[in-house]
């Protein structure tokens, strides 16, 4: 019986430290298969649970009403047989590129994230930003920041922020996903 009860207690206390969030069990789940850590933004926030995009999907989303903001999260895990697939630089482009629109006035802006930033902020091996106007069909928001962020063996991850105007927090939206800490070996 007190097994039983130990049991449901700790199966309920994993249950609930995943919903403090309001990611759902599958997202988190996601989110630790790849080594990624999402926190929750400041100020109320709308989880979009399912997402629909037939263009260009992706696994998870937040919408900020106050902020007109929308995020949206799309973490490519490593495969032992991804390792050319997952050539960041490459996909990156490919991604900006596939979202971006094609307007006679369109443009993309790439900028590589310095050194110290991913290393301190993201734990990442490698991270790009792009900005451009995103493709209707994509998404109705004017702008869009697109982050990429890569661990070697582990994971390519994309935030797309989708806004009208930007807004003083867009830094701080942005850096709602980052990889975990590495683990020390002996």
């Amino acid at each position: 019986m007190k097994r039983i009860f130990l049991l449901v207690f700790l199966l309920s206390a994993v249950v609930i430290s995943y919903a403090q969030n309001g990611l759902g069990l599958d997202h988190q789940l996601l989110l630790d298969r790849s080594e990624l850590q999402w926190s929750a933004p400041e100020g109320p926030y709308r989880v979009i649970k399912n997402p629909s995009n037939n263009f260009q999907e992706y696994d998870f989303g937040i919408y900020l009403r106050k902020q007109k903001v929308e995020v949206r999260y799309l973490i490519v895990p490593a495969t032992p047989d991804s390792e050319r697939e997952l050539i960041p630089h490459v996909r990156a482009a490919r991604m900006a590129m596939h979202v971006a629109g094609n307007d006679e006035d369109s443009y993309i802006a790439a900028h590589e994230i310095e050194v110290e930033l991913l290393n301190a902020v993201y734990q990442a091996d490698w991270g790009q930003l792009f900005y451009f106007p995103p493709k209707r069909i994509f998404s109705d928001a004017k702008n869009c920041q697109m982050l990429a962020l890569y661990r070697e063996g582990v994971a390519l991850c994309f935030v797309f922020l989708l806004f009208e105007e930007a807004t003083p927090n867009l830094p701080a939206l942005s850096r709602l996903l980052r990889f975990q800490t590495p683990a020390l070996q002996n």
